[in-house]
């Protein structure tokens, strides 16, 4: 599988398209090379806020600027599947590197993307600098590698733990600088 982007940014979510936007435009606003990322969107298929929001909002601001946005309707699997959408969505992605991304996010690093790319040829699973350094990568960076290896990104719904306890097995965790705020009103 040969990637045609630097970056697949997977995002699955369910009536909040202005947060989603938001957490999206801060990855845009901070990347070297936003013309070479991939964000890819999962909606449930009962969702139709969403589905209007990204329609009318969201889809004609990315395409007036060139970049590169799909909105995927799925079967709503719910949290307990959250693994289900990531799977979905890196399945048809086409980025060298794969992040799974929550509409919850901010991105506060500039180049956080050349970071990434900057370890194009490794087999690891970065994490990004969140959480107070949290011991798992709460929004997993992984090679286009995983997914052929693994035939999927997770089969858990708490897929940062999976990966997470993955890498550390095969000694292919790695944290990056690259800072990323989760704006949880629960943090």
């Amino acid at each position: 599988i040969t990637p045609e982007k630097s970056i697949s940014v997977l995002l699955p979510t369910r009536g909040r398209g202005e947060l989603a936007f938001k957490s999206l435009k801060s990855m845009i606003d901070h990347a070297d090379n936003p013309e070479d990322l991939e964000f890819l969107i999962a909606i449930d298929q009962d969702d139709d806020e969403s589905a209007e929001y990204f329609t009318k909002t969201m889809l004609p601001w990315f395409e007036e600027r060139n970049l590169d946005l799909s909105v995927h309707q799925t079967p709503r699997w719910g949290y307990l599947q959250l693994h289900a959408y990531n799977n979905y969505l890196g399945g048809i992605s086409k980025g060298a590197w794969i992040v799974f991304w929550n509409d919850d996010a901010l991105m506060q690093s500039q180049g956080w993307d050349t970071e990434i790319m900057s370890h194009t040829g490794k087999f690891k699973l970065l994490a990004f600098d969140t959480h107070n350094l949290h011991p798992y990568s709460i929004f997993p960076i992984l090679p286009r590698d995983w997914i052929v290896l693994f035939e999927m990104l997770s089969p858990h719904q708490q897929t940062d733990a999976w990966v997470s306890q993955v890498a550390y097995l095969a000694d292919c965790w790695e944290r990056i600088s690259a800072k990323v705020l989760h704006d949880r009103a629960d943090l």
